[in-house]
C-alpha cells in the first residue's frame, strides 16, 4: 500500500554527510620570521612574568564542527510481535513491523550538539492479529571512533486498529551529545527486539 510522508523540513537526509565544509585555522602560520617555534613558546625567557593570553595558543581547546551532521545508518528495519506466543513461530505471530526510512537534523547548542532522529514505516497484522497497541521497540544510538556516547531503547506504541490492511507509524526523538570537534560520529537506528529466545 502506498502512502505519503511528510519529512519535516529541517531534517536532512542521510545522503548529506560529506558535503559541508569546515575551514580549520592554520596554527602553522603562526611563526614569524627570526622568532621562535611554537613548541618552545614555554621554555622562551622572555615570556617568564607575562600574562597567560601570551602562552594561551598553546592550550586552544579543539573548535567545535557547526556545520556537520553526523551520518545516519538504519540497523534492523523489521519487527515481529508474538504477544505470549513463541518468538519466531510464524501461526503465533500478532504483527510485523517494517521501518522504511530514517533521517535526521542537527543543531549545535553550547558544548552539546542536538541530533533530531526521525523514522517511519508500517505495520501488518499476522495470523493472531487484532485491533489493539503494539509498542514498538526501537533503538538509537550513536557513536565515535572513540566509542559509544548514546544508547537508548524507546518503545513506540502503534495503535492498529484495522487488521485488513497496514497501519503507519512515526517516531521521532532529540538526543544531546557532546558537540563535534572531528567527523567521526555516526547515528545509528532501528529495532531491538533484545536477544534471540532459546531454543
Amino acid at each position: 500500500m502506498a502512502f505519503n510522508f511528510q519529512v519535516p523540513h529541517q531534517f536532512k537526509s542521510i545522503c548529506l554527510a560529506g558535503t559541508c565544509a569546515f575551514a580549520l585555522l592554520g596554527l602553522a602560520a603562526c611563526q614569524s620570521s627570526g622568532g621562535k617555534a611554537l613548541e618552545n613558546i614555554a621554555n622562551d625567557s622572555s615570556l617568564q612574568g607575562g600574562t597567560d593570553s601570551q602562552v594561551a595558543i598553546a592550550s586552544a581547546p579543539p573548535t567545535v564542527l557547526r556545520d556537520y551532521c553526523p551520518q545516519l545508518e538504519l540497523l534492523e528495519p523489521y519487527y515481529e510481535d508474538f504477544g505470549s506466543g513463541r518468538r519466531g513461530d510464524p501461526e503465533k505471530l500478532r504483527f510485523q513491523a517494517t521501518m522504511l526510512e530514517a533521517v535526521r537534523s542537527c543543531r549545535v547548542e553550547g558544548n552539546q550538539i542536538v541530533l533530531s532522529v526521525g523514522a517511519r514505516g508500517r505495520v501488518i497484522t499476522g495470523p493472531t492479529g487484532e485491533p489493539g497497541t503494539s509498542n514498538l521497540p526501537i533503538r538509537i544510538a550513536v557513536r565515535s571512533s572513540d566509542g559509544v556516547l548514546f544508547s537508548e531503547l524507546y518503545k513506540e506504541p502503534a495503535s492498529i486498529a484495522d487488521t485488513s490492511g497496514a497501519t503507519r507509524f512515526q517516531f521521532v526523538q532529540d538526543v544531546r551529545v557532546p558537540a563535534p570537534t572531528r567527523r567521526n560520529y555516526k547515528i545509528l537506528v532501528g529495532f531491538d527486539s533484545g536477544p534471540p529466545a532459546r531454543s
